[in-house]
C-alpha cells in the first residue's frame, strides 16, 4: 500500500512499508508502470528519496492506494511490486472447476485446500495452465462447502474444506483472438497447473531506420524495420501498442505509441542520434508483456 499526494505536475508516493524504492530496483528516470491490464496508467520517475518517489503524469488521486507497481528491473528483468511487497513463488497442480463470471472467472480447488497457505495473494498475475494469456488475482475466498457437500451423510473430508479455495481472477489480460486460447463457461475437473507468471521478456537485435517526426505538436521517434528484418512485423516480434519498450545503450523506456507492420512509433520520445548519419542502426531492443507469461516465477 501507499499514499499518494497530488503534485503541480504529478504526485508523490510513499511506502506505507518503509522499504526503500531503489532498494527494489527502482530508479530515478524509469517509467513507472500502476496497474495492470486495460488499467495500466504510466508515469516517469522524478527524484527518489527512501521510501518516497515524485512521478510527473496524470490519472492518480489523493490517498492510499494498492496496486501493482512495476519498472524494468536490474539485469533487464523486471521488478514488480504489490501492496508493498515482492511477488512469492508458487505453482499448484491438481483438479480444479473453473466458472465464467461477468467480471473475470473463479478457479476452485477441489482438494478445498487453502491457495493462501502455499503462496497466493491478491494482487499477482497467474498462469492457467492451458491459456494464452495471464489472469490477476483479484480475491481470494471460500468455496461453499454446503454446494459441493450437499448429503450431510457424506460431509467434507476435513473440517476446514474450502476455506481460501477460491481465485477470483479478472479477465485474460490479453486480447483473446484467432488461435488463442481461453477457458469458458463451466469446466468442471479441469486437470492443470496454475503458477505465479514471471512476465514475458522479448530482446531482439534488429536492423532499423530512425526517423524523428513531430505529432500534434510533440517529437515522436519513428522505428522502421529495415534490410534483412524488413519482412518482418513487430507484432510478430513480440512487441505491443501501449507497451513499453528499452534499448539497448539508452536509460528508461519508451512507450510504443502505434504500430504498422513494420513501422513502431514510440511516444513523446526524439532518439535520432541512436542512428547513423543515414539514420540506420542495428540496435538492440527489450519489451515486456505482462499479459503473457516466461514461466514459473522464481525467487
Amino acid at each position: 500500500d501507499v499514499e499518494v499526494t497530488l503534485t503541480d505536475d504529478g504526485a508523490t508516493i510513499v511506502r506505507d512499508d518503509g522499504n526503500d524504492w531503489e532498494d527494489d530496483y527502482f530508479l530515478e528516470g524509469h517509467l513507472l508502470q500502476i496497474g495492470i491490464g486495460a488499467d495500466r496508467r504510466e508515469f516517469r520517475i522524478v527524484e527518489i528519496n527512501g521510501d518516497t518517489i515524485d512521478v510527473q503524469g496524470t490519472g492518480l488521486a489523493d490517498g492510499p492506494l494498492t496496486d501493482a507497481f512495476w519498472v524494468q528491473g536490474a539485469h533487464g528483468g523486471l521488478t514488480v511490486l504489490h501492496g508493498g511487497g515482492n511477488l512469492y513463488v508458487n505453482t499448484e497442480d491438481g483438479k480444479f472447476d473453473f466458472d465464467e463470471t461477468v467480471d473475470g472467472a473463479e478457479l476452485t480447488r477441489l482438494d478445498g485446500r487453502s491457495f493462501i497457505e502455499v503462496g497466493f495473494e491478491i494482487g499477482q498475475i497467474i498462469q492457467l495452465e492451458g491459456e494464452t494469456y495471464t489472469r490477476e488475482i483479484l480475491d481470494i475466498v471460500d468455496a461453499s462447502q454446503a454446494e459441493y457437500f450437499p448429503n450431510p451423510m457424506d460431509p467434507p473430508p476435513f473440517k476446514t474444506w474450502g476455506t481460501e479455495s477460491v481465485l477470483v481472477l479478472s479477465d485474460p489480460l490479453g486480447t483473446v483472438s484467432g488461435g488463442d486460447v481461453e477457458y469458458t463457461g463451466t469446466v468442471s475437473d479441469l486437470v492443470i497447473t496454475v503458477h505465479v507468471a514471471e512476465v514475458l521478456e522479448t530482446t531482439t537485435e534488429l536492423n532499423v531506420r530512425i526517423e524523428i517526426a513531430e505529432v500534434d505538436g510533440e517529437l515522436e521517434t519513428i522505428v522502421t524495420l529495415i534490410g534483412p528484418d524488413a519482412g518482418n512485423t513487430w507484432t510478430a516480434l513480440g512487441y505491443v501498442e501501449g507497451g513499453v519498450l528499452f534499448i539497448e545503450g539508452f536509460a528508461g523506456g519508451f512507450q510504443i505509441d502505434s504500430i504498422d507492420t513494420n513501422v513502431l512509433v514510440l511516444k513523446d520520445s526524439a532518439l535520432g542520434d541512436c542512428a547513423d548519419h543515414d539514420g540506420e542502426a542495428t540496435l538492440t531492443f527489450t519489451t515486456y508483456d505482462i499479459s503473457r507469461s516466461g514461466g514459473r516465477r522464481g525467487h
